[in-house]
This record gives C-alpha cells, sequence and structure tokens, in this order.
C-alpha cells in the first residue's frame, strides 16, 4: 500500500486516571493491554483518544480524569498530562494534553492544554491534521440501535474523520440553533438578527448535512464490496434537507430551509428547535442478509454491523485519505467467534492499522497474535500503594 501509516511511538500518563506515572515504548503495529478486570486497562485507551479532538473515549470531564483518590481537583490544583510521540503524514511530531491550573484561568469551563512539538496550541482543531482516533468500546455494542440523537453523533465523529471542517460546521450549527431558540423564547423581536441567524442555520446545515451524505455514500460502496464473516450494511439518512438535497442545488436549499425557518416563526412561535435540519435527520441501518432494520437485530447482530461499518470507514481512511488511523479496540474479542476474530485481526493487517486492544483473557488473545506483536501485562504494583505497572510479555 502506498498510504502512509501513523505510529504511535511512546505514551506517558502522569496523574492519569489510576496511573500516577507510567510511561510505554511502543515499536510494534498490534498491542495488547491485558490484566485483570478494574486494572486500568480501558484508561490506557483513552489517553490515546484524548490525542484526537473531542473528549475522549468515554466522553468524561476533565476533572473525573484526575489519579483516583485525588480529590483535590481545582481547588488545590491537581492536574493531569498525556504526552505521546509518534510518526505522522506531516512528520515525527510530540503531542502533549492536559488539564491543571494553567488550563483556564477560569476553572468551571472546564478546558484542557494542548502542545504540539512542545508549543502551545489553541483549539484543538491542530490535531485534526496529524491523524484520526477510531474506536469501539463494550459501551458501543448497542450504539446502532440508541436514539436517533446517538447514531447522529456516531455518523458525525466519522465525517469529521474526513472532513475536519465538518466540526466547525457543526458547532456553528448548533451555536446558532440555541441562539434562535433563545431570541424565540424570550420574544425578543430582533428581525435583523433573526434573519441573520436563520441565514448562517441554512448555510452550515446544508454544509453538515451534504458532508453526512457523502461519508455515507462512500461507506456504502466500500461495504458492498466487503466479502466477510461480519455482516453487510446499507445506510440511509433521512430527513427533509436530506431528500431535498439528493435532487436539487445546495444554494437552492438553502434558501428554501432559511423561508421555512422564516414560516416557522410565524405558524407556531414556541417551535424553538425547529421541526426540520439536521438535528432531526435520523440514520437508518440495514442489515443487507436479513433485510431487517438495526433495531431488530439481536445485540451481537448490532455489534458485528458496527465492526462491519468501522472496517468500511479504515479502509476508505486508507484509499482516500492515504493514511491510516489509530484503532482502539476494548474488550473487543469477548463476543466474537474464533472465525470473526481472526478475519478481524487479518483486515487490521492488511490496511497496516495500528492497533491497541485490551482483555482480560491472555489465553484468548496470544493465539492472535503474531511475531514482532506486543502484549503488556498490566498490574497493581506494591500491595496498597495503588502504583500501576507494565511488563512486556
Amino acid at each position: 500500500m502506498g498510504s502512509f501509516q501513523c505510529r504511535l511511538r511512546r505514551l506517558i500518563l502522569t496523574n492519569f486516571r489510576s496511573y500516577s506515572h507510567i510511561k510505554f515504548d511502543f515499536d510494534s503495529p498490534f498491542i495488547g493491554f491485558v490484566g485483570d478486570n478494574g486494572v486500568g486497562k480501558t484508561n490506557l485507551l483513552e489517553a490515546i483518544s484524548l490525542l484526537s479532538p473531542g473528549r475522549g473515549l468515554r466522553n468524561a470531564r476533565l476533572s473525573d480524569m484526575l489519579l483516583l483518590g485525588d480529590s483535590r481537583g481545582f481547588e488545590d490544583k491537581g492536574s493531569w498530562s498525556v504526552y505521546a510521540e509518534g510518526d505522522f503524514p506531516y512528520g515525527s511530531s510530540s503531542i502533549g494534553t492536559g488539564f491543571g491550573p494553567k488550563s483556564s484561568e477560569k476553572p468551571e469551563q472546564d478546558k484542557r492544554t494542548l502542545r504540539i512539538d512542545h508549543k502551545d496550541v489553541v483549539g484543538q482543531s491542530a490535531l485534526e491534521s496529524l491523524f484520526n482516533v477510531v474506536w469501539m468500546t463494550p459501551s458501543m455494542d448497542g450504539l446502532l440501535g440508541e436514539a436517533s440523537s446517538v447514531r447522529r453523533r456516531f455518523l458525525d465523529k466519522l465525517v469529521t474523520g474526513f472532513i475536519p471542517s465538518h466540526r466547525r460546521h457543526l458547532y456553528r450549527y448548533e451555536q446558532a440553533l440555541r441562539e434562535r431558540s433563545t431570541l424565540i423564547r424570550e420574544g425578543k423581536g430582533d428581525k435583523i438578527w433573526m434573519k441573520t441567524l436563520e441565514e448562517t442555520l441554512a448555510q452550515e446545515g446544508v454544509a453538515v448535512t451534504s458532508s453526512r451524505l457523502d461519508i455515507i455514500r462512500v461507506l456504502n460502496q466500500s461495504m458492498r464490496g466487503q466479502t466477510s464473516p461480519f455482516p453487510q450494511a446499507t445506510l440511509t439518512l433521512n430527513g427533509w434537507m436530506e431528500g431535498v438535497l439528493e435532487r436539487s442545488p445546495a444554494l437552492e436549499v438553502e434558501e428554501q430551509f432559511a423561508a421555512k425557518l422564516e414560516q416557522a416563526r410565524k405558524d407556531d412561535p414556541w417551535m424553538t428547535q425547529g421541526a426540520i435540519g439536521p438535528q432531526c435527520a435520523d440514520l437508518e441501518i440495514l442489515h443487507n442478509q436479513k433485510n431487517h432494520l438495526i433495531g431488530l437485530c439481536s445485540m451481537g447482530e448490532q455489534k458485528a454491523m458496527l465492526i462491519s461499518i468501522l472496517l468500511a470507514y479504515m479502509n476508505l481512511q486508507v484509499l482516500k485519505r492515504n493514511q491510516t488511523p489509530l484503532f482502539l479496540f476494548d474488550e473487543g474479542f469477548v463476543h466474537l467467534d474464533e472465525k470473526r476474530r481472526h478475519y478481524l485481526m487479518e483486515a487490521l493487517r492488511d490496511l497496516h492499522v495500528q492497533t491497541f486492544f485490551t482483555s482480560a483473557d491472555l489465553g484468548s488473545v496470544q493465539e492472535l497474535m503474531s511475531p514482532g506483536d506486543t502484549l503488556f501485562e498490566i498490574a497493581e504494583g506494591t500491595p496498597g500503594s495503588g502504583a500501576m505497572i507494565a511488563r512486556k510479555i
């Protein structure tokens, strides 16, 4: 393959979750963290996920990531940090992120610091150009069958991996929607500002929806070409704007949407959130072989379909962006049969995706490993000290 292979080479955690201080050096494409339940394996994946924009795979508050047992919080200036070095498309770089007294003069804002190549960076958008991190955790097993808002967030994360500007379009849309809702709720009659907000909603809403539809289109094409033990899925985004964009130019849809928003104010002044727009879209997922919508599938089938979608997505990352993502797989092998476990590992190897995974069952993962892969056993250090250690197996 001619794609750039992103690699994480070093990871250092300080006062993060269950780790007061720990350091890892990685020199392989497959890295497993094994150990008893509760020793902090998932914390390691969460730390890696924080090297991408957002709040990580747990979507946790930054103050909740402080070293366990450290209840000082902001008042006594408790802090944590994650430092990493790796090979990325624009060269070897270091990334440092953390939380503490320098994060903000207003601690209630719960912000984190970010440094790239030892230089302070404002905002997280710079992370988007380095690499993409994809993850799957046990909490996501039934994600595809959850509420439509959950599926939309999942889709938006996939879109951002291809189109980094999507995050900014979505933010501006949601901000304008909140401001418009406030004006309506408080009965403020600033017609000029209202019109400006609705024009912003129209422009940003069409940009958000167009990007979502583009990714769904290529994902469906990719999955149709798969031959694997995982079920194929077909994704469809349903909504007024989604349907109109399939047959009308974007500028025309913007005008129609702005007109509908203005009319809605007159017809129902209490309808603050609007009945149409990206916030109302529903991601529909069909199990192709069974011709069942995701809500009719078992939890096991939903998990298998999610893996199928993520494999197609990572394949597209390689083909379209010409670079590999990092993949975080938390206790993912537990409910997969032997055929699917081996297929997944081989598919990831073929894509040259650096994969970090966790497991409580050393025996089941050792049979999946190849020469050159790495396993770390995570365990508690000196009894009663609370320290964690990692031993390469």
